[in-house]
């Protein structure tokens, strides 16, 4: 999932499956989005999030491959702060947040 603001399009959300990794779709998938990025005049390509320096390593961190595969595109690495929830619907939010709070004890 991306979203176009400002001349920058970022990809805030994405997934893929282990089941034919060697057809590297998801490589392909963000060449595309990047692409129509640069055909629509924006001018920046935010790939949205890689784990801390110190974290890098998919031993040290869940975040580890996926910050592999986002340095594979060789771009700049911009450092920013970080991201918060603003709920709009603080009931449902909650449910959320307890779900979300459950499902990781339950890993």
């Amino acid at each position: 999932m991306v979203v176009t603001y400002n001349k920058t399009t970022t990809y805030v959300h994405g997934a893929s499956s282990s089941n034919y990794r060697n057809i590297m779709a998801p490589h392909l998938l963000q060449w595309r989005q990047i692409r129509d990025a640069r055909a629509r005049g924006d001018s920046r390509y935010d790939f949205f999030g890689i784990a801390p320096s110190t974290h890098r390593s998919e031993k040290q961190s869940a975040w580890g491959g996926i910050t592999r595969f986002k340095n594979g595109f060789a771009g700049i690495e911009k450092n920013y702060v970080g991201t918060w929830d603003l709920p709009i619907q603080k009931l449902w939010y909650s449910l959320y947040s307890v779900a979300r709070s459950l499902r990781h004890k339950i890993r």
